[in-house]
């Protein structure tokens, strides 16, 4: 699980590849997955089952069926595999300049084309695990929709 206290950090290292940091010293790289028909399953396949992940993977699907580029990340600490245990999901869209970040505690979605995004708690739509949040989430979903038509 990711620590932090009051914000999660995306950027990308000169290199290209991306990374998430917190506010408490943790950091996690990630990588896009791209040139594949079933990039969701992909996805899938290469994470921690987990029931967070399960819930995360609920949530995206909508938003991912109605913004055609929506790219989900693998997250993982260097030199663990990809597969290990955290809470952390990610999704970009380059179209859009959308970004979704997950985590046990919060779920946040911001417009950013590229650079530092950073992501405070008092931000977040809260946790994907909670009813409330999940109605918060759905009403930002139809704005999105909205707005992206």
């Amino acid at each position: 699980m990711i620590n932090y206290r009051k914000k999660v950090i995306i950027a990308k290292y000169p290199s290209g590849d991306w990374y998430i940091d917190s506010d408490r010293g943790d950091r996690y790289e990630c990588f896009a997955i791209t040139n594949s028909n079933t990039p969701w399953t992909k996805w899938w396949e290469m994470q921690d089952q987990s029931e967070i992940r399960s819930w995360q993977k609920d949530m995206m699907r909508p938003f991912a069926t109605k913004i055609a580029d929506m790219q989900p990340y693998v997250v993982y600490k260097k030199n663990h595999g990809y597969n290990q245990t955290h809470d952390i999901m990610l999704c970009h869209s380059e179209s859009t300049h959308l970004w979704f970040l997950s985590t046990t505690n919060d779920f946040w979605i911001t417009q950013n084309n590229y650079g530092q995004i950073e992501l405070p708690i008092e931000d977040s739509l809260g946790s994907v695990l909670e009813r409330t949040s999940r109605d918060e989430i759905w009403k930002v979903y139809e704005n999105i929709l909205h707005h992206f038509r």
